[in-house]
């Protein structure tokens, strides 16, 4: 599975360990991050949120103090659903009823331990499509 990454300069400790946990469990990841400045981040949220809805990716892991910033930015483009998520329940049910593409963590809120099981989730569950098409149809339209 391919897998993005992406975080802004204060939340790239919590990147590193997820990128090489992504790696440890047999998946590719890209890291997009540019740390420079906070704007090259949101540009940098909207360019790999236009990858994966384009099916560049299989999935998309935004980290950044709440995951606010990245769940709001993402969210807008056409095609990518992303969830911001702190439980190990919100990652399996976002995959499950969303299809979303991301997540978006918050490195101030979940730990080491935490954000591995939300990744680990997310990556592993699938979209069960069926009824739950109706609310992706809708969110697209809206987008």
């Amino acid at each position: 599975m391919k897998i993005a990454i992406c975080s802004d300069k204060n939340s790239v400790k919590l990147k590193n360990v997820l990128k090489e946990y992504i790696k440890e469990l047999g998946h590719n990841v890209k890291d997009y991050s540019d740390n420079n400045s906070l704007e090259d981040y949101l540009n940098q949220i909207v360019n790999v949120s236009k990858k994966a809805a384009q099916k560049e990716f299989d999935r998309v892991i935004f980290i950044d103090a709440v995951g606010g910033k990245s769940f709001i930015i993402s969210s807008k483009v056409k095609g990518m659903v992303t969830a911001c998520v702190s439980d190990e329940h919100s990652a399996k049910m976002t995959r499950d009823h969303n299809g979303s593409l991301g997540i978006a963590i918050g490195s101030d809120l979940v730990g080491e331990v935490l954000a591995k099981n939300l990744v680990k989730i997310f990556i592993e569950k699938n979209f069960s499509a069926g009824r739950h098409m109706v609310r992706i149809d809708m969110l697209n339209k809206m987008a």
